[in-house]
């Protein structure tokens, strides 16, 4: 029997209007032909009653019998199932909205969500999956795809129709959303059920091997299912990562791991460069263009990597080989080479670019190719069309870019591809301070052989009074002060690379330090003339330097003094030279060789 809203143990006074008491007036049983029964008061209010002021109406509540709701539930089921099968024209969304509404405010929300979760694995695994294994040998890519967009569309329906069930239902009891529980099963029950989850990683990694290849792929199903996986992670990379990003990264490394192989083993230092460089290019407009953008960070780390940081000291020590062996070839072979060399030469262009684009991030077209050509002149003179064009090339390989003003350039760093490039500049400068000992320690041969007497002994201050002597002696000493300031300029360069372009990087200093200690120890005269360059900055009236310029050319000498092996002969040349400048009071100051022989004790000379 219908209670009252006094005698109602579940009525709230914010179920009727405010200042109201209702007496009963007549009462109705109701029993339609859906199956529904239930009780219809009619009530008179009594106005002003104390007991329930300021309470607003409430909605009569009914109960529903099993038949009804299993009606309803049977009615959305069919409507959900047309669906899948896109037929779907029929069907009326607003009446099927009414429904799912009725059923979750009458507290059957569990039901429908169940029923809901049934039907679509239903169709999942009967008929979308189906379709899918038998494609696994021809057009698998395309089915899949096109399952997953039906699928998406279809959910999209459904959500529509239970949108009162995502809003009351799914947030109540925490559950997943209808479109992300249509997520969830097709991932579980399509993608990554069994063989057709190794299919299709074996057939993502396939495809992307024949692209590398140089073989034309279906570039939009490979987009399509990349995206795919995404969308399964919900809100997360875990699908994508674990299915596809991982076994690719796997399999990249192992594929560049065979290729640096070959890539070395067939071609010369700066043809592996260019060759790094397409290969880094290619892998990250791929990510662009077909996988996921977070992807294209990964795999280009996996190729610096494999083909340059793996090999980096391989590639210094090929080049040092290869740049020292164009030398004492027949006229043949000179020919040959020099072509080489011209292609070479554009490398050692792009180099000295990036190398000042490095330092100043923006310039003038002009201003950078004055500069570019004073950089380079002291080896060869460069073209400035060549420059352009070699500009023209970095910016399309995106190393510089074009400001708006279109005359300036911007820099573009472009991780160890530079560091090479820079590489293979820093090895020209060992090449010519390797040349640079060789070609002094050749002319103090010569003078020897072409001098009798005196010049045949090394040239030691004092050891010889005679003018022949005294000539021999002040020629090498000259060629002794240029060799030295030649090296110290050599040192300030690579100084320079280290600083300006490696960050003052551990390794690469300690490989500039070994192998400037390597070729300045190969000319047997390095002590004595260290010595005789020392004592030409000593001497009184040094023309054009400063007490603080002097200073600061000894503190770099010692640079050198710590590369000889030879200490102790060079010790024998100091004493002596010393020893001749106090006797002669040509000394440029007391001070000065105190502090010079305060620098020498320092480094261990006694």
């Amino acid at each position: 029997m219908i209670k009252s809203p006094d005698e109602d143990e579940n009525y709230h006074d914010s179920d009727v209007l405010p200042s109201a008491k209702l007496d009963p007036i007549v009462v109705f049983n109701v029993d339609v032909e859906s199956g529904c029964k239930f009780q219809l008061g009619l009530w008179k209010p009594r106005l002003f009653s104390p007991k329930i002021i300021g309470a607003p109406v409430r909605r009569m509540r009914m109960t529903m019998d099993e038949k009804y709701v299993q009606d309803i539930w049977l009615l959305l089921k069919n409507a959900i199932q047309e669906i899948q099968k896109k037929n779907n024209s029929g069907l009326s969304f607003e009446e099927l909205y009414r429904n799912a509404y009725t059923m979750v405010l009458h507290k059957h929300g569990e039901r429908l969500y169940s029923g809901l979760k049934e039907v679509v694995t239903a169709h999942l695994e009967t008929k979308v999956r189906e379709d899918v294994l038998k494609s696994l040998n021809n057009n698998f890519l395309q089915t899949l795809n096109q399952a997953w967009n039906d699928h998406q569309t279809s959910m999209v329906m459904i959500r529509d129709i239970l949108m009162y069930m995502d809003r009351v239902y799914v947030q109540q009891n925490d559950v997943d959303n209808v479109y992300n529980l249509g997520l969830i099963i097709f991932r579980d029950q399509v993608v990554r059920y069994g063989c057709i989850r190794d299919h299709l990683r074996d057939t993502l990694l396939g495809q992307v091997v024949k692209e590398r290849k140089g073989e034309v792929v279906d570039r939009i199903a490979i987009k399509n299912a990349s995206q795919m996986l995404m969308v399964l992670g919900i809100n997360s990379r875990a699908v994508y990562e674990e299915d596809f990003e991982r076994p690719f990264l796997q399999q990249s490394a192992e594929f560049y791991k065979m290729e640096s192989q070959r890539f070395l083993a067939e071609n010369s230092a700066s043809v592996y460069i260019k060759k790094v460089e397409a290969r880094i290019n290619e892998e990250a407009e791929r990510a662009k263009h077909y996988l996921d953008e977070s992807t294209e960070s990964r795999i280009v780390e996996v190729v610096e990597e494999e083909l340059i940081k793996k090999h980096m000291r391989t590639i210094v020590e090929v080049m040092k080989i290869q740049t020292v062996a164009a030398k004492g070839e027949s006229e043949p072979e000179r020919r040959e080479t020099r072509s080489k060399v011209d292609e070479d030469r554009k490398h050692e262009i792009e180099a000295a670019v990036v190398r000042i684009m490095k330092a100043r991030k923006r310039m003038q077209h002009n201003t950078l190719i004055t500069e570019v050509t004073e950089q380079l002149k002291s080896r060869f003179l460069p073209s400035p069309v060549i420059i352009k064009k070699r500009i023209e090339s970095l910016i399309e390989r995106e190393y510089l870019a074009r400001t708006p003003e279109d005359s300036i350039l911007d820099f573009k760093s472009k991780s160890l591809v530079l560091v090479l490039f820079l590489i293979l500049d820093i090895m020209w400068y060992f090449v010519q301070g390797k040349a640079l000992v060789k070609e002094d320690d050749a002319s103090s041969v010569t003078t020897a052989s072409s001098t009798t007497g005196v010049a045949t002994t090394p040239c030691v201050p004092g050891t010889s009074s005679s003018g022949t002597g005294g000539g021999g002696g002040g020629g090498s000493g000259n060629n002794a002060i240029v060799f030295v300031q030649n090296l110290l300029d050599l040192k300030d360069k690579l100084d320079h690379f280290l600083h300006n372009s490696f960050a003052n990087d551990k390794i690469f200093k300690q490989m500039i330090a070994s192998d400037f200690e390597y070729f300045l120890n190969l000319n047997h005269k390095s002590p004595e003339n260290l010595s005789l360059f020392i004592d030409d900055k000593l001497k009184k009236g040094v023309k054009g330097m400063t007490e603080l310029d002097i200073e600061t050319v000894l503190d770099k000498t010692m640079v050198l003094f710590r590369f000889l092996q030879e200490k102790d002969v060079f010790e024998r040349y100091y004493k002596q030279h010393l020893a001749k400048r106090l006797l002669l009071d040509k000394s440029v100051s007391d001070d000065s060789e105190k502090n010079m022989i305060s620098k020498l004790k320092v480094r261990n000379l006694p």
